[in-house]
């Protein structure tokens, strides 16, 4: 069983590596040569791999979707395939013949023999025709030809070898020839000679008796081949510039097989060199090369036919053979059908056979007509761009996604045509059937979509992305994997990244509460007695404030900020205290009016969360510079910090809080029919809310945590 490898091929200078694509072959198969036995894909380009002789394919050693390394043995080819009962009687009638032969010589001849002294060859032999012609004249049998060494081209048996052999056998003495031949030996033992594919070997074999009949290396003049030598260029040194230099003999066994009837290829292989060595070789000799094989040329509808049967699950090699074709062919046509339609398939012939008679120049109704449509076709494009923007008139086509060209394509190709729906929005016919595959796939986050919109309106509203996340992101057991699941359980984690987060968001049309602009105000304050120091400020030039506590309850922050009900004449009042050792609410006082009163209330759940002794930051309204509360935080040992005139953000901390809870809580709500005492409630509520179940982002040695502010002081062992 002679078995030729199919390694992975070198596509380009510096590719080193293939990815093996799809297989176009099974084990069992019989390909021919030229065969498409696999679609390999590199950095660089995409090919499909012919094969380079013919057989039956035994044995894949990588699947689909290996990186294979140039150069490593991917598949073997069984080079007798289906005939291989004709190679056995070939080489059994050849074993017959050397037989009797062998015995022959052994008799007449004193030579010893010289098995006994050389060692037997590693690598199976090959002779020319001219070498077998000889031997078999000589009655040598095939294992004293075997042991003959070969001075020729990687030490292959020459034509003169055999006769030096021939004529030291008849005349010199038996001890001479075995001392010739163990020296010889020796001398080019060291390389090995190629062996060529078993069907060149069964096709040399055929041509050995006829190479007396026809022109063989013995009847070509070893001049000519000299002079015409490759054309390689020798420089004044002697040493070979740019051009392979070979051995006389090569070139004679290279004009032997074109005389024989070997192809170009075919020849080449059995010298081992390139097929322009041979065609040069063989015009110096006057052996003129076989004729090339005229292409095949198939009409459109047979293009067609193949194609569709190739579809409906027959094997390219067996449609190829039928048609007289390659593989490679056949699967091109499929390839270019899908890509480029079938116009790619038809020559300038079926173009032409297929061209409508020459019609008339258009009439000016057929011209109105024309543009009329094409008016049509732009309005449409246009009122679809807007319809997806969402914008003006004045919409820009170039703002659309190809996901949405493509989809607006898919609308109007069954009123205008895919063609010039294609061409109006300058979409690439291949970059919209991928669109439309792409939107027709399932949604690998399809189970995640409803927790993300649970998430989103149990904070009403107020999440972005990040805090989504980071609430999917809690509870309890094993997280789950979002992408492909059938089902996510909303008690247990999803890990899932922001991004994706995002992504969900913004195709729900989810979006978090935006902070609405605050109107100026050119109100610079006042000054008046009972007023503070601003204890926070840390560098007025630079204006620098400390919004920071070391523990709980050390500093605290207050204001009030107002409620408009639309069907309640009464405003609503929040005083808070807001503790800036992580922004929780110590206590808030909630009214109808801006009182004295308000202000005292929450002064005095203040002092019953914290106990004393700390920081109270305000501004300078008057509620903060009255003799009732100077005097009730002298008696409960509050420190009083004030903000400076006509300086806002020297109270940033009180006002952020006011921030989020006007975009999280009272923005974009309706509040129609609700009455004060019922907002006071809800407000009351959201606050609880704020501390127990809103996330937050932490900071804690460097790393963002997300964390209620309730559940990061019990993490932490503080008073909850």
């Amino acid at each position: 069983m002679a078995r030729f490898e199919i390694k992975m091929p070198k596509l380009g200078e510096s590719i080193t590596e293939g990815t093996i694509l799809s297989w176009s072959v099974q084990v069992g198969d019989v390909v021919n040569e030229d065969d498409v036995l696999f679609e390999v894909n590199t950095a660089k380009v995409s090919a499909e791999i012919p094969s380079p002789v013919a057989g039956k394919v035994v044995e894949i050693l990588f699947k689909e979707g290996d990186t294979v390394p140039v150069g490593t043995v991917v598949a073997i080819v069984d080079m007798d395939g289906e005939g291989s009962g004709e190679a056995s009687e070939t080489a059994g009638s050849v074993e017959t013949a050397s037989a009797p032969k062998a015995a022959e010589v052994s008799g007449t001849a004193s030579v010893p023999k010289v098995q006994a002294e050389v060692a037997a060859p590693k690598v199976e032999r090959w002779y020319s025709p001219a070498v077998l012609q000889l031997a078999r004249e000589a009655k040598i049998s095939q294992e004293e030809l075997d042991s003959i060494p070969g001075t020729g081209y990687e030490g292959r048996l020459s034509k003169k070898d055999i006769r030096t052999y021939i004529e030291m056998k008849k005349g010199a003495p038996a001890a001479d020839v075995s001392t010739t031949v163990v020296s010889t030996v020796s001398a080019n033992n060291s390389g090995s000679s190629p062996v060529p594919s078993a069907e060149v070997q069964k096709k040399a074999a055929a041509a050995a008796p006829q190479a007396q009949h026809g022109q063989s290396a013995s009847a070509v003049s070893s001049d000519a081949l000299d002079a015409r030598g490759c054309g390689q260029k020798v420089g004044h040194s002697g040493v070979r510039i740019g051009v392979r230099m070979y051995p006389l003999e090569t070139r004679e066994l290279a004009v032997e097989a074109v005389a024989a009837g070997f192809s170009l290829t075919e020849a080449a292989e059995l010298a081992g060199c390139s097929r322009t060595a041979v065609v040069n070789w063989a015009k110096a000799a006057g052996v003129a090369p076989p004729p090339r094989k005229k292409a095949v040329y198939l009409p459109f509808d047979r293009k067609m036919e193949l194609v569709a049967r190739l579809e409906a699950g027959e094997r390219a090699a067996d449609l190829a053979a039928e048609a007289g074709v390659t593989a490679a062919a056949v699967s091109g046509w499929r390839r270019r059908l899908r890509e480029e339609g079938a116009l790619s398939l038809m020559t300038d012939s079926d173009i032409a056979a297929r061209a409508p008679e020459p019609r008339e120049a258009p009439s000016e109704l057929e011209e109105l007509r024309a543009r009329c449509e094409e008016l049509e076709l732009r309005n449409a494009v246009l009122e679809g761009t807007i319809d997806i923007l969402k914008k003006d008139p004045g919409a820009d086509l170039s703002a659309l996604t190809a996901a949405e060209r493509a989809a607006l394509a898919d609308r109007l190709r069954g009123r205008f045509g895919l063609r010039a729906a294609l061409a109006a929005l300058s979409l690439p016919r291949s970059t919209f059937y991928d669109r439309l595959a792409a939107a027709s796939a399932p949604d690998p986050y399809a189970a995640l979509r409803p927790l993300v919109r649970a998430a989103f309106e149990a904070s009403g509203g107020a999440y972005g992305y990040r805090r989504v996340r980071a609430e999917l992101a809690r509870g309890a057991g094993a997280p789950q994997r979002a992408r492909g699941a059938a089902g996510l359980d909303p008690a247990r984690p999803v890990a899932v990244s922001e991004k994706v987060v995002r992504r969900i968001m913004a195709e729900e049309g989810l979006r978090a509460r935006a902070p609405r602009a605050a109107r100026y105000s050119s109100y610079a304050g006042e000054e008046g007695r009972a007023a503070a120091p601003n204890l926070l400020l840390v560098d007025a030039g630079r204006d620098l404030h400390d919004f920071s506590a070391a523990a709980p309850g050390e500093v605290l922050v207050t204001d009030i900020t107002e409620f408009r009900l639309p069907d309640d004449p009464r405003k609503v009042y929040l005083s808070p205290a807001v503790d800036l050792f992580d922004g929780d609410v110590a206590a808030f006082s909630v009214g109808t009016s801006p009182s004295k009163a308000l202000v005292a209330e929450m002064l005095a759940g203040a002092v019953a969360a914290a106990g004393g002794g700390f920081t109270l930051h305000s501004d300078r309204g008057w509620h903060y510079r009255t003799p009732d509360w100077v005097r009730a935080c002298g008696e409960a040992g509050v420190e009083r910090s004030m903000s400076r005139k006509g300086h806002s953000p020297d109270n940033a901390a009180c006002e952020g809080f006011f921030g989020r809870l006007k975009v999280e809580f009272f923005h974009g709500r309706d509040w129609r029919g609700v009455s004060a005492e019922r907002f006071a409630a809800e407000l009351a509520e959201w606050i609880r809310w704020y501390r127990e179940g809103r996330l937050k982002a932490f900071d804690e040695g460097g790393r963002k945590v997300y964390d209620t502010i309730a559940g990061r002081r019990r993490r932490l062992g503080l008073a909850a």
